[in-house]
């Protein structure tokens, strides 16, 4: 579920990290998912959390498929493939995508800074979960999130570090996955077993 969450709190940083790629759909995890894209996300989900990822990972927890789950990523056979034909991308995050064996990577970034835009934009924090690094706004409570939005301060990445992410992200039906995989109803997260499971630019099922 990382990467969708990734991926919705990225939306909150596209204001100002605009990311190249496209969004994955509710619940996915590919390869790729932003954090800064967004996402991303983020995060795809690495959630919002999958997808091709992308710049500034998203907030939001139930997406993502389970250790061991397929999922829908994009392929590739050098970075710029998984740029969408957006400009000045590949680049400096939320544009630094990576190709690696085959499949695009989501941008992840470095440190706070990225996050913030040189202090731009207040609160936001490079994250790690599970290994995967993403921006999202840090919290302390519900109050420190966005008004307005479905984000509340229930994500948590591997240091305990708590973020606003959308605890109720995730599919409920196939149709939510727009063809990139099936809906795993006890999950809520977009999955495959076939390449043919997956559409549109995310055209490869893999582990």
């Amino acid at each position: 579920m990382r990467m969708l969450s990734m991926l919705l709190v990225a939306g909150l940083v596209i204001a100002g990290l605009s990311a190249c790629g496209e969004d994955p759909p509710p619940g996915t995890t590919g390869g790729g998912g932003q954090a800064g894209s967004g996402g991303n996300g983020g995060a795809g989900g690495q959630g919002a959390q999958g997808g091709q990822g992308g710049g500034g990972g998203s907030g939001g927890q139930g997406g993502g498929s389970m250790p061991g789950a397929m999922h829908c990523a994009k392929s590739c056979a050098m970075p710029v493939d998984c740029c969408a034909g957006a400009k000045d991308c590949p680049g400096p995050y939320p544009n630094n995508f990576t190709c690696e064996s085959g499949i695009c990577g989501a941008p992840q970034c470095a440190n706070d800074d990225e996050c913030t835009i040189g202090g731009v934009l207040k609160g936001f924090k490079c994250l790690t979960t599970s290994g995967q690094k993403f921006c999202a706004k840090s919290c302390a409570g519900d109050a420190d999130c966005p008004m307005g939005t479905k984000l509340t301060c229930s994500g948590a990445d591997d240091a305990g570090a708590k973020y606003c992410a959308n605890p109720m992200a995730g599919c409920t039906a196939d149709a939510d996955c727009m063809g990139y995989g099936k809906c795993n109803l006890a999950t809520k997260a977009c999955e495959c077993t076939a390449d043919a499971d997956c559409s549109g630019s995310f055209d490869k099922c893999v582990q």
